[in-house]
């Protein structure tokens, strides 16, 4: 039960990497600030990449580092519970990027939503701050749109499963106006399992293995997404 103390990232054999594990969980819940302390220690590095494993939650540190990601990535399963978390957290990221804040846009969105607490969506909200004030409907519009979830699928084993990606980055832009992406999905593999029971990397362990071929894929598109937007 005492706290955590703080860390030093661990080099992982055989790659450049480093690792930054985080604190463990205490009874402060997601508040914890050894949270943020450990966020900023990972932001002070100098390192040419930096990823960051949020986990599953959708407190308010996670969501503003999740939307302030130059790749936000969601890693879903083909479940139906795995599916409505994943909603869940989308809605969550959505409502914080629209809502939050003490600029005007954000004040026009907040006052039309407890105006109308039956506005069920960003596309509604826009439009209903619209009806009293463009220039500010116009600036949430901008915002909506660059938020931009890059959707992998995860433990797939059919190919229902796999154009599970591809159905949800549909709906999103269809019901909510997001611009997601599908980036691929990684099939079942025992090489996963192996390769992490032996505690070792698992595209030096198995190069050659459909998943470490399907990740490498992910993560070049992922590099040219962040290349892309460093350009500009």
């Amino acid at each position: 039960l005492r706290a955590p103390e703080a860390r030093d990232p661990e080099p992982v054999p055989g790659v450049s990497l480093h690792l930054l594990r985080g604190p463990r969980p205490t009874p402060r819940g997601p508040a914890d600030p050894l949270r943020a302390e450990l966020l900023t220690a990972a932001l002070d590095r100098t390192d040419d990449v930096l990823v960051l494993d949020l986990g599953a939650g959708a407190d308010p540190l996670s969501l503003d580092t999740w939307l302030a990601a130059d790749v936000s990535l969601i890693v879903a399963e083909p479940l139906p519970a795995a599916i409505e978390r994943v909603y869940g957290f989308l809605r969550a990221a959505v409502w914080r990027k629209l809502l939050h804040g003490r600029d005007h846009p954000a004040e026009r969105a907040r006052a039309a939503l407890g105006d109308d607490p039956a506005i069920d969506g960003p596309l509604t909200l826009i439009d209903a701050v619209a009806a009293h004030d463009a220039a500010a409907a116009d600036a949430l519009r901008a915002r909506l749109l660059a938020c931009t979830p890059r959707i992998v699928m995860n433990r797939t084993k059919t190919r229902v499963d796999r154009e599970m990606g591809p159905a949800m980055v549909s709906a999103l832009r269809r019901r909510w106006g997001l611009r997601a992406e599908a980036l691929g999905a990684l099939d079942l593999d025992d090489a996963v399992y192996d390769a992490a029971r032996r505690h070792r990397a698992l595209l030096l362990a198995y190069p050659g293995a459909a998943y470490s071929l399907a990740l490498d894929k992910i993560a070049r598109r992922v590099a040219a997404i962040a290349e892309g937007k460093a350009a500009r």
